[in-house]
């Protein structure tokens, strides 16, 4: 009555049903292991990100007072934030983690894995819209500033700490690094210029 196509195949049926048995316990691992290595990429970012700010906030004290150092201020500003920010990001990583192991644990199945990996993303997707806001409130506080060259002063990184940044890298050395000229001409001066050149946030 049926063809070989369409005869029963017990062992297919079989396979089957246990690679679907196999996938559904496989995935909630695979989500776990994702979320350790996103969690412990976050938690390096918050390491990196700790690091440069300690470095630059002691690199500061070489440059000079005035426009530099009101430019080293608004990176160091700039710094500050994207420490938070990866902090938060670190913490819900490390959140999301925690629940899917706890799920696991409690049997609660993919389908608890999948709504925290959906809410993971869109807490992300959040966080990153209002950072993208928070520049372009930034970028047109400072353009409008640059309509107005005349009036332009410190204040202006503080509108738009981003521009700290192009004033710290467009100047000369002797004009940002902050040094004795009783120095000058005595020996290994200059590897000492140098290296505070290299120490700065504008080379980051």
């Amino acid at each position: 009555m049926f063809g070989d196509s369409q005869r029963l195949r017990p062992g297919a049926a079989l396979t089957s049903e246990t690679l679907q048995k196999t996938v559904a316990e496989i995935a909630p691992l695979i989500g776990i292991l994702t979320s350790a290595y996103n969690s412990a990429q976050a938690w390096r970012a918050v390491v990196q990100s700790g690091y440069s700010l300690y470095y630059d906030n002691r690199a500061k004290l070489d440059i000079l007072p005035g426009d530099a150092q009101a430019a080293a201020e608004a990176i160091i500003t700039l710094l500050e934030r994207r420490l938070a920010n990866e902090s938060v990001n670190a913490a819900r990583n490390t959140a999301v983690l925690a629940a899917k192991i706890a799920g696991l644990f409690a049997d609660l199945g993919t389908a608890t894995n999948t709504a925290l990996g959906l809410a993971n993303s869109a807490a992300a997707l959040i966080q990153e819209v209002a950072s993208i806001g928070l520049d372009y409130s930034e970028m047109k506080s400072g353009n409008k500033l640059l309509e107005n060259p005349s009036q332009i002063d410190l204040q202006i990184f503080k509108a738009c700490p981003i521009l700290g940044c192009y004033i710290l890298i467009g100047s000369d050395t002797s004009s940002v690094l902050n040094f004795f000229v009783a120095d000058i001409g005595l020996p290994n001066w200059m590897d000492r210029i140098e290296l505070m050149k290299r120490g700065p946030a504008w080379t980051a």
